[in-house]
């Protein structure tokens, strides 16, 4: 497998993902449960925004923080995303939001050029 998306692309989807991810209980209408369906959106989207900003890529506006730990974040952050409706029990009430933005976030983290878990052949 090689990675396909570019680390421009790659900046343009963490800051949508991130202002998504964050305003999901309202974008999807379930604001109102004060609950870890609420909490972990806004927890997971606000930290992903915050290393956005501090990603060393194109589109990083504080450049400290290195790409390959992002990417490793990326998939992790998403993991915790897909699974947390299932494992905090609050897959009744809501769960497409979370699976699909933590499917998204984890594929990101894997096909972006500079992956961890992928090996670029030269």
């Amino acid at each position: 497998m090689t990675a396909f998306i570019s680390t421009k692309v790659l900046g343009v989807l963490d800051y949508a993902t991130s202002i998504i991810i964050g305003a999901s209980p309202w974008l999807f209408g379930y604001y109102n449960i004060s609950s870890a369906a609420l909490f972990i959106p806004v927890f997971l989207g606000a930290m992903q925004l915050i290393m956005t900003i501090f990603t060393n890529y194109e589109l990083g506006m504080i450049k400290v923080f290195p790409l390959r730990m992002h990417l490793f974040l990326n998939t992790y952050i998403g993991f915790w995303l897909l699974i947390s409706p299932f494992l905090y029990g609050f897959a009744h009430i809501v769960f497409l939001p979370q699976v699909v933005l933590g499917l998204l976030l984890f594929v990101m983290g894997i096909f972006t050029k500079g992956s961890p878990y992928l090996e670029e052949s030269h």
